[in-house]
């Protein structure tokens, strides 16, 4: 396990990282990564802050080799389920409207993410920047969230869309 500015990393109790984890709360005006209780960590999982904030909620686990990067907030709410290889990007969307300078120089648009409790997201799961997962929400395998998932949903694809309600 690796961790990277401890003085801005809080870990709740009974929690569990397997190897190759990354805990990355780099930045200047950013409170840095916060992390319930009975919180279990997938091998070669990366939590990463770049002036932004990851909290995790209570009884989440994070399968292996995800990656969480958070430019702005990114909030996970308690009991989340993630498969394996999800990748959760909090920031990243650059300015492209100028061409006489690099994409890269820029300036980046972010606005962070939210997945409140009770989800399960499937294996390879993208969650893209300004998206926003209702409580008790199915994310199918591979989806692409960009936007609003209703909370008790169940939705998949490219992009994901609502399939159906868990209400009946």
């Amino acid at each position: 396990m690796t961790i990277r500015h401890p003085h801005k990393i809080h870990i709740g109790d009974h929690c569990v990282f397997d190897d190759y984890t990354v805990l990355d709360a780099k930045g200047t005006n950013n409170q840095g990564i916060t992390i319930g209780h009975n919180v279990l960590i997938g091998r070669a999982t990366v939590l990463s802050c770049k002036d932004g904030d990851l909290t995790i909620g209570d009884n989440t686990n994070i399968a292996m080799n995800c990656f969480i990067q958070s430019a702005r907030t990114v909030t996970i709410g308690s009991h989340v389920l993630f498969g394996a290889f999800c990748y959760i990007i909090g920031g990243g969307d650059h300015q492209t409207k100028r061409t006489d300078i690099p994409i890269i120089r820029q300036g980046q648009v972010v606005h962070g993410i939210t997945i409140e409790d009770n989800c399960w997201l499937g294996g390879g799961v993208l969650v893209q920047d300004g998206s926003a997962i209702g409580k008790d929400c199915i994310i199918g395998s591979g989806a692409v969230v960009r936007g609003t998932i209703p909370s008790f949903s169940v939705a998949a694809g490219v992009p994901a869309v609502v399939k159906k309600s868990r209400l009946g």
